[in-house]
């Protein structure tokens, strides 16, 4: 696990961190891919802003069966290398191939973007109960870590991405 900021978060990561919803008594650690760190809905007092992602695990629950995650990872494009400025790989995470990211981070995500992905993602979010939004002002109370190795993927996903290391074929998102 490595410390890490909201600003920074950008699609296709694995992060966790402590969040309280509404009907639980107690705040609890989440496992979660992040898809659209800076979503913005409009309401009748303005605008409210949430972090959007699919929650592999929450503390105190059963996490997510690898099946259900293996499909999750193949929809969004395969996992991804994360590399330092050195080359050196300091972990993995989701290829969100829908959002395209800039030299300096994270890219906002057109609502044309969610969209597609949300309607790619539709099958997978109907059967199994993954897909959450969180309000960012709660979140920002809190730390987030980035996961650079979930336990959970599942193994055939990652000799997947190790073969297409030996080939060369592998997608790298540099930090």
């Amino acid at each position: 696990m490595k410390n890490t900021t909201w600003t920074r978060l950008v699609p296709g990561e694995i992060v966790s961190f402590i969040y309280k919803s509404k009907g639980e008594p107690l705040a609890r650690r989440r496992w979660v891919i992040v898809i659209d760190p800076k979503w913005i809905r409009p309401t009748k007092e303005g605008v409210k802003r949430y972090f959007v992602g699919l929650q592999l695990h929450q503390q105190g629950k059963r996490p997510v069966m690898k099946p259900v995650i293996q499909k999750v990872i193949k929809l969004l494009g395969g996992l991804a290398v994360i590399e330092d400025k050195a080359g050196r790989s300091i972990g993995k995470q989701v290829n969100v191939e829908i959002a395209n990211l800039s030299e300096s981070g994270a890219k906002n995500m057109t609502p044309g973007e969610f969209t597609k992905l949300f309607n790619r993602m539709r099958r997978v979010i109907g059967t199994q109960d993954i897909f959450r939004t969180y309000d960012m002002k709660q979140c920002r109370r809190r730390r987030v870590f980035l996961d650079e190795d979930y336990g959970k993927i599942p193994a055939q996903s990652i000799k997947r991405l190790e073969t297409q290391i030996k080939i060369g074929t592998e997608v790298v998102v540099e930090d």
